[in-house]
This record gives C-alpha cells, structure tokens and sequence, in this order.
C-alpha cells in the first residue's frame, strides 16, 4: 500500500511541477480591456488631447488585431490590414465586423494626420464602439480560418 501512495503521490507532484512550468495565455479580449481601462480614453477626450487619443486606442486596436489574428496590425497600414482580413475573416466575419473595423480604423487615421477632428461626441462614440467591437470579435473567433 506504502507503494502505491508513492507512485500516486509522484504522479500528482509532477503534474503540478508541470502546471507550473506552463505558461499562462492571456487571451487578446483581456489584454485589450486592460489596455483600454490603463489608457483614460475619456478623460484624453474631455481634457481636449485628441491627438493623444487617437494615437493611442490605434495602436490599442491594432495590438488586439494583432494579438488576436496572428499579424503584425501595428506595422500596417489600414490598406493592408484590410487586405489581410479580407484573407483571413469568414463571409460572415465579414459581414459583422469588417466594415466596422475598417471604419475605426479609418477615422483614426485621419484624425492622426490632421485631415480633420472628430467632435468629442464622436470620438467618445467611436471609444466605446471599439471595445463593444473588440468584445464582439472575440466572441466569434470560431468563425475566422484558421491561422496559416
């Protein structure tokens, strides 16, 4: 009986020492809201630093596109980046999400050039419209091709 205890006990400290040594995946959703919480959005809106703004929840979502579709976002240009959804979003990705993305991503890049600025109204609107679509993303991660 002593034997077996030893064996049994053995088994279950090397699978906890393996527990250990794995590493923990963050999935993208919670990197992105810890991002989005750490980054004051609205308080850069209302203090009137929109450049500020729109730089940073850019390169937030490009992060998340990033982390959560296996490319490089914040490499890209908003042209590649839609090439490159276009490839890998299913038909019903696209239908949900795609125009939504590139529209962000769309105002962001004309803000960040100073084509023109958004009122805080908007830009408050498009903060909030970005997480609800960061989330929603997440949710139908089934629906995308697998990574190649």
């Amino acid at each position: 009986m002593a034997i077996v205890g030893f064996f049994a006990f053995s088994y279950l400290k090397k699978l906890h020492d393996m527990k250990k040594l794995s590493p923990v995946v963050v999935p993208p959703i919670d990197i992105f809201l810890d991002e989005i919480r750490a980054f004051g959005g609205d308080a850069l809106i209302d203090g009137g630093k929109i450049e500020e703004f729109v730089f940073g929840i850019s390169m937030i979502f490009r992060n998340y596109l990033s982390l959560q579709f296996g490319f490089d976002a914040a490499e890209m240009t908003t042209y590649e980046i839609e090439k490159k959804l276009r490839r890998i979003f299913t038909k019903s990705m696209l239908d949900r999400h795609f125009d939504m993305i590139i529209e962000s991503l769309n105002l962001w890049d004309l803000s960040k050039f100073a084509e023109f600025t958004p009122s805080r109204d908007v830009l408050h609107d498009y903060l909030s419209k970005t997480v609800t679509l960061a989330k929603d993303i997440s949710g139908d991660m089934s629906d995308v091709a697998p990574r190649v």
